[in-house]
């Protein structure tokens, strides 16, 4: 499967880092195409089958208006069914306007209290590492630390890891 990181920093800028793997049927591909990715405002980054990554990548998504978590509820996820129909085994961590939200393949969209998240199955992993380093280090060394913890302790995460950031805005 993978891992998804998201940080969010102290300027309200998210960072996500993702690995490369792709594992299907035991059998491990290290992919060039990333899982994460900038679709206009947001900064998305996707587990499970490719193709939901693929699909998002290259959509046309809702420009985000009004309070963001009813956005996300009622014009991305709608937006997402269309995009995404007939797949399922994937998650998504969404990182927009200083916010991160998690939505699964049942399309419900949660946001964590904590300014951080991880998706796929290195995610517990990267989850431990991201809390004992919540209130140190910059983003990007966060994101790399839980990377490598996940990658170490997990089968299915490998490098190179792919980081990018978006800005509150």
């Amino acid at each position: 499967m993978t891992v998804i990181v998201g940080v969010i920093g102290p300027d309200g800028t998210v960072t996500m880092g993702a690995d490369s793997a792709g594992v299907a049927d035991g059998r491990l591909e290290i992919r060039k195409d990333a899982k994460i990715f900038r679709n206009g405002p947001y900064l998305i980054g996707c587990t499970g089958v490719w193709t939901a990554g693929q699909r998002l990548q290259f959509a046309r998504l809702p420009e985000p208006k009004g309070e963001l978590f009813k956005h996300m509820v009622t014009k991305f996820v709608p937006r997402l069914q269309l995009l995404l129909k007939g797949l399922d085994d994937y998650s998504m961590l969404v990182g927009v306007a200083g916010r991160i939200f998690h939505i699964y393949d049942d399309l419900q969209v949660a946001e964590v209290v904590e300014g951080y998240a991880a998706a796929g199955s290195g995610a517990q992993v990267a989850r431990g590492a991201l809390w004992v380093l919540q209130y140190r280090e910059k983003p990007e060394v966060k994101i790399l630390t839980a990377l490598y913890a996940a990658q170490r302790y997990c089968t299915d995460v490998r490098g190179p890891f792919t980081i990018l950031s978006i800005g509150p805005d």
